[in-house]
C-alpha cells in the first residue's frame, strides 16, 4: 500500500506583504484494488516577500491532532479491507471442467464435465476421483440428502451414491429423460431438472 499527497493552496492578498492562505491536503491511499481520498484543510496566515524571478514556497505541517488521529483511522482501515481474505486456487482437482459443488458433512465433491466426481476431505488440499459405477463422466448436478449423495449426469440419468462415493447406482426408474441440468432434495423427496420438465422420487429414488 502506498499514498500520494497533493496540496492545493487558495491565497487572498491583505496587503503587499501578507496574505491569507487556505491550504488544502488531499491524501490519496492507494492499496491493491481501490483509492480512497481524505481531505485535510487548514487555515494559516502567512507572511512572505514578492522576490523577483524567484518562486515562493511554503511550508506547512499538519498540526490538527484530530486530523493525524483521522488519517492514522483511514489507513489502518485500508489496510484491514487490503488483508481480507482473498480467492486462492486450490490444488486440483484437474482433468475436467467445474460444473457444480455439493457438501456433506466436512467432505465437498465437485462434479465435472468429462472426468466424474471428485472429493476431498482435507479442505481441498487433494482430491480424490470417485467414478466408481458411473456410466457417464459429464455430471451436471449434485445433491445430499442425509447420507444419499445423488449425480445428476447430461445423457445418463442419476446416479446414487450411499457410501460417500465410493460406489454410484444408476437409480432411474420412472425418469423418462436422462438430461439431468439440476437436482435438490427435501426429506426423502428428490427432484431433478431435466429438458422434459421436473421429476422428482419420494423414496430418495430408489
Amino acid at each position: 500500500m502506498h499514498g500520494d499527497k497533493f496540496k492545493i493552496f487558495s491565497l487572498r492578498r491583505k496587503n503587499l506583504l501578507n496574505y491569507d492562505v487556505t491550504c488544502t491536503s488531499l491524501l490519496r491511499i492507494r492499496p491493491v484494488t481501490f483509492d480512497i481520498v481524505c481531505c485535510i484543510a487548514e487555515w494559516t496566515t502567512f507572511s512572505m516577500v514578492k522576490q523577483p524571478n524567484r518562486k515562493i514556497r511554503v511550508l506547512y505541517d499538519i498540526k490538527t491532532t484530530s486530523m493525524k488521529k483521522f488519517v492514522l483511522f483511514m489507513m489502518l482501515l485500508v489496510t484491514a479491507f487490503a488483508t481480507q481474505a482473498q480467492w486462492q486456487q486450490t490444488s486440483g482437482p484437474y482433468g475436467g471442467r467445474m460444473t457444480c459443488f455439493v457438501m456433506s458433512g466436512s467432505t465437498v465433491f465437485t462434479g465435472t464435465y468429462g472426468a466424474g466426481i471428485f472429493m476431498t476431505a482435507d479442505h481441498c488440499n487433494s482430491w480424490t476421483e470417485k467414478n466408481t459405477g458411473l456410466n457417464d463422466l459429464d455430471i451436471r448436478a449434485l445433491a445430499v440428502n442425509g447420507a444419499y449423495i445423488f449425480a445428476g449426469t447430461r445423457v445418463s440419468g442419476v446416479c446414487l451414491s450411499t457410501d460417500n462415493g465410493t460406489n454410484w447406482t444408476p437409480v432411474n426408474n420412472g425418469l423418462t429423460n436422462g438430461v439431468i441440468h439440476a437436482l435438490t432434495a427435501s426429506g426423502t423427496k428428490v427432484f431433478a431438472g431435466t429438458e422434459a420438465g421436473v421429476f422428482y422420487s419420494g423414496d430418495n429414488g430408489t
